[in-house]
């Protein structure tokens, strides 16, 4: 899973950071980019970068092995880097933007024997300039509160229910974020070393 998270710094240390307010008293903030591998429970890969880095930063500096999946919230949603995934036979799992365009292949609306919609899946493309990108919406109904949550992935085969049950694991990285911000100081967060992950194709910052 792969996530990010904005750190406000107020140090000293980082009195060249940032802009000046009206109260000349500046502040900056860093971004901390993390893959995290589930079944571990620890970080893989970490970089720090400015906080005006985009999150989706992170998809082209990190290679995932082949027949990997990996989930993400929809600040990562970009067409060039699902493309990368694919090429890399790598799988996505992600929440849909609403104001995507896309164009309808073909849909499939299930419903429960007390006729009422589970899901609807559709396969679609997005296209923009050269880019063509092939994905599968799954819109998942919650009949208690009548609200959708719609997936987004590249995995034509999975389940829905694993596929949901993918994407509830993503809530695992932002627990570690809120673990490392209530039990670690400030000064945790800054370093000058430079280490090379070769086995994740990724720098990672400490």
């Amino acid at each position: 899973m792969m996530d990010s998270t904005t750190i406000t710094l107020f140090d000293n240390t980082f009195k060249g950071v940032g802009r000046s307010p009206k109260s000349d008293k500046k502040k900056g903030s860093m971004k901390v980019h993390t893959v995290l591998k589930y079944h571990v429970g620890v970080p893989t890969v970490v970089q720090l970068t400015s906080a005006a880095t985009h999150d989706h930063y992170l998809l082209k500096e990190v290679h995932l092995p082949k027949d990997a999946t990996l989930t993400m919230n929809r600040e990562y949603v970009d067409y060039t880097h699902f493309q990368q995934l694919k090429g890399e036979g790598v799988g996505y799992v992600t929440k849909m933007k609403k104001n995507l365009t896309y164009r309808e292949l073909s849909s499939v609306t299930y419903v429960s024997p007390d006729g009422l919609v589970t899901h609807t899946d559709k396969k679609i493309v997005f296209e923009k300039g050269e880019i063509r990108h092939e994905a599968r919406r799954v819109e998942l109904w919650d009949n208690n509160s009548h609200k959708s949550v719609v997936v987004l992935t590249n995995n034509f085969e999975l389940d829905v229910k694993d596929l949901e049950d993918i994407y509830k694991r993503r809530w695992a990285i932002e627990s570690l974020y809120k673990q490392l911000k209530q039990n670690f100081s400030q000064h945790f967060f800054y370093g000058n070393s430079v280490h090379t992950d070769t086995n994740m194709g990724g720098l990672s910052r400490y």
